[in-house]
């Protein structure tokens, strides 16, 4: 919480003489009707180190500086008082101006000259407006950024502010009600709010409405406690309040610069003892398990007392109650028909008087109901093998369900309790996996659901899946002896055959084309025929076998195989020099070779070759490079490209320093 003391901390900390004007943050505030600017540690006294204070404001980085105030010292204990008046008019809370003693505030100033030794006064901000210590600049607008300059006359010191905006104003923290209490032997009314932040309002105004009278300013016993690290207790006691009436109570708060609270609950109560409420008595609740509902009776004496009777519920004693119904007095019954067979509903009731708004509240008492009927059998019974078990997944409502219990049966065999009873889903769709260590791949295992009601009566039997898990499967075995033929560009892949295993399925074979292209070729027999690329780049194979259990082998080693085709030769005379802020390049065809381009390649030591052009057979067989490394020795070379995409090797190397 920002408060004036640490305003007043900062400032003891600036120095006598500024050798350069450093903005301080603390010397400015803002508030409501203005901004508040602070002066300094030292009072302002006939005769001593500070006698005068000049106040300099400019609106920007670029504005001049305008005098705006010019301070005085303070002569007397009189002068102090009407400073104190003045205040009033700049604070928009209320000032109680009898309280300050300003004989002892003009004594302090005489005898210390400092703002901290002025004792609990130095936190009163209208007791520094009125001695000087600050001042309120109400010629400001909204939007406009502003900054001050304070010029303390005899101590030649001088202090800057930082920017403010006067629209910048700090959020207080709202008070918020708590509860109230009566005392009747004391006739008094404690009204209990809190506030949690870290600017909370440092003055309250209490209003109060009796009944719907026009709402008025109160003086009441005010206590603060602070609770907890961040939080503050207040406790209003009104003296004033008459017997058996409804009251109404609002709150307005500022903080030290008039800057207001956010408006406040209206807090409602009454000065009524609240053992003088009338509660129901003679209490009954039965159940009905025929008609699935509670009847609920209870008798109830001085009716026309009684506001209105809330009935809640919870399904235990304690707590969780929830209101269900709100009666008139003159009702003794209530039938609830919102309500699961079989599980225990416990009943209170809450009553609010005519003259208080806050409820009392009575013993809780129970009842239960029962439903014969068997539930609904579960719907879309479905089950899927998966690493762990077998997952089962059903359709429900789960309306009245208690919770579910799955049955299994291995092939033909009698169906036995697979499960304990399941909790229900929040939605309709419900799950549950399998994991018995028993389950064996390979065998076949048949599933039923059957539904359980909050009478603890179990359903009708879901309709049966069967499913074949793959818990304990073995994993299949990679295959064997990969070997490849290439014909021209055809190439013949042959692997060693499992078709013998019952649990085997079919092949996937992994290619993997020029540029890194990677398909997936599914075979049911051990060999593959595949169409090469025609620029004789390789292609690699793999292999992995898959079982009808849906698992697959690790890969099989991988073999490649490129297409048998002849590569063009590489071109020759390779010469480069560096030109120009350029590096050109030329070369001569190979004799006797069908090329459709030439691809020229540039690298430097210890790097990876880069291409830097093409050349189409029929243009002049040069290049010129921009982007060579300078500094460096860079190396060229230059391969021919036939038509069906085959390249040659690398021609001879030649180094250029750039």
């Amino acid at each position: 919480m920002r408060t004036l003391r640490t305003i007043i901390a900062g400032l003891a900390l600036l120095p006598l003489v500024a050798m350069a004007q450093k903005p301080n943050p603390n010397l400015v505030q803002a508030g409501a009707k203005g901004v508040f600017v602070f002066t300094g540690e030292q009072l302002m006294r006939t005769g001593g180190p500070v006698t005068g204070i000049r106040i300099e404001r400019r609106a920007g980085e670029q504005g001049e500086w305008k005098r705006v105030a010019d301070l005085k010292p303070v002569e007397s204990a009189k002068d102090i008082q009407k400073g104190i008046d003045k205040a009033a008019g700049v604070l928009p809370y209320p000032i109680e101006l009898e309280g300050h003693r300003t004989d002892s505030i003009w004594a302090r100033m005489q005898r210390h000259g400092t703002r901290e030794q002025l004792g609990a006064m130095s936190s009163n901000i209208s007791v520094l407006l009125a001695v000087g210590a600050a001042w309120c600049d109400t010629d400001v607008k909204s939007g406009t950024l502003y900054q001050y300059r304070i010029t303390l006359a005899g101590a030649e010191n001088q202090l800057l502010s930082r920017f403010i905006n006067p629209a910048e104003r700090p959020a207080v923290d709202k008070l918020m009600p708590l509860h109230t209490r009566y005392y009747e032997h004391q006739r008094t009314l404690n009204a209990f709010w809190t506030v949690v932040g870290d600017h909370r309002p440092v003055a309250v105004e209490v209003s109060r409405s009796m009944d719907k009278d026009p709402f008025e300013v109160i003086k009441p016993t005010v206590r603060v406690e602070r609770r907890g690290t961040d939080s503050v207790w207040y406790q209003f006691g009104d003296t004033t309040v008459v017997r058996n009436r409804v009251y109404r109570y609002v709150l307005k708060g500022w903080d030290l610069f008039g800057n207001a609270m956010p408006p406040c609950d209206t807090l409602y109560t009454a000065s009524l003892d609240a053992s003088q409420m009338p509660m129901p008595y003679d209490l009954h609740a039965t159940g009905d398990s025929s008609g699935r509902r509670v009847n609920v009776r209870w008798k109830l004496d001085n009716a026309p007392l009684v506001k209105q009777v809330t009935l809640l519920r919870s399904t235990n004693s304690v707590d969780g109650f929830e209101p269900i119904a709100e009666l008139s007095a003159d009702r003794t019954g209530f039938v609830d028909e919102d309500v699961r067979p079989a599980t225990s509903y416990f009943y209170r009731f809450a009553l609010e008087h005519k003259a208080t708004h806050v409820p009392m509240r009575g013993v809780s008492f129970g009842a239960v109901a029962y439903d014969p009927l068997p539930p609904d059998a579960p719907q879309e019974l479905n089950a899927e093998p998966k690493d762990k078990g077998v997952r089962l997944t059903w359709l429900h409502p789960a309306r009245e369900t208690l919770g579910f219990q799955i049955y299994r049966a291995e092939g033909d065999g009698p169906a036995q309790l697979a499960s304990p009873r399941l909790a229900v889903a929040d939605a309709d769709l419900h799950s549950y996996l399998d994991t018995t260590r028993s389950l064996q791949a390979g065998r076949t295992y048949r599933y039923h659901v059957r539904a359980i009601s909050t009478s603890h009566v179990e359903g009708r039997a879901s309709d049966t899946v069967a499913v074949v898990p793959v818990t304990n499967a073995p994993m299949p075995t990679a295959p064997r002896e990969l070997t490849v033929k290439v014909e021209a560009e055809t190439a013949t892949v042959i692997w060693e055959d499992q078709s013998i295993d019952p649990l085997w399925m079919l092949y996937k074979v992994v290619r993997t084309r020029p540029g890194n292209r990677v398909d997936t070729v599914y075979r049911t027999t051990n060999f593959l025929v595949d169409t090469l690329d025609a620029a004789g780049k390789p292609t690699s194979y793999r292999v992995i076998s898959a079982s009808v259990l849906g698992l697959n082998s690790m890969p099989s080693p991988a073999v490649s195989a490129k297409a048998n085709v002849r590569l063009p030769a590489a071109p020759s005379g390779v010469v480069a020099h560096a030109m120009g802020g350029k590096v050109q390049v030329a070369w001569e065809a190979p004799v006797g070779e069908a090329v459709q381009r030439y691809e020229l390649y540039r690298y430097t030591r210890g790097s990876d070759p880069v291409k830097v052009g093409s050349v189409p057979t029929g243009k002049p067989l040069r290049l010129e490079d921009a982007n060579a490394t300078r500094g460096q020795l860079n190396f060229y070379f230059v391969r021919s490209v036939a038509a069906t995409g085959a390249e040659s090797g690398p021609s001879r190397e030649v180094g250029v320093q750039w």
